[in-house]
């Protein structure tokens, strides 16, 4: 079975995009447990500012074509991609309840998933208005 090169590229793109997401958000994660410890603000960080970036370029690149399949694959499946994590999200929300610390728990959750959506919505918003002025 052979593979498009077209794909190729796509795939090399993700790839390379899954390393630099994967290496940016372990940063922005110890980082921001130095600052805030006992609270996952790092992922919950990361997960938000993902939601505006990857909706910004969603946001963008909906009207038009103007990303090439190699360079939306590294920006949405591979940087942000990687760069956020519901796995992650998913495993810190379900050790704040075993630690019973239920407040912190309900801001983590609802927090995260409102203001991610929130986020996307403005991302994208700010990226259709700003492309529609060029």
């Amino acid at each position: 079975m052979s593979v498009r090169p077209d794909v190729w590229a796509q795939l090399v793109c993700a790839g390379a995009g899954g390393f630099c997401g994967a290496v940016a958000r372990f940063t922005v994660t110890v980082g921001m447990k130095k600052l805030v410890p006992g609270f996952p603000l790092g992922t919950m960080f990361v997960n938000l500012l993902g939601c505006l970036l990857m909706g910004a370029v969603m946001g963008a690149t909906q009207e038009s074509r103007s990303l090439s399949p190699p360079v939306r694959s590294f920006l949405t499946i591979g940087l942000l991609g990687s760069f956020t994590t519901f796995a992650t999200f998913s495993q810190e929300g379900y050790q704040l309840i075993r630690e019973r610390s239920h407040g912190s728990a309900l801001i983590y959750v609802v927090g995260s998933v409102v203001l991610g959506l929130l986020l996307f919505l403005v991302g994208s918003e700010l990226a259709i208005r700003f492309s529609q002025r060029s």
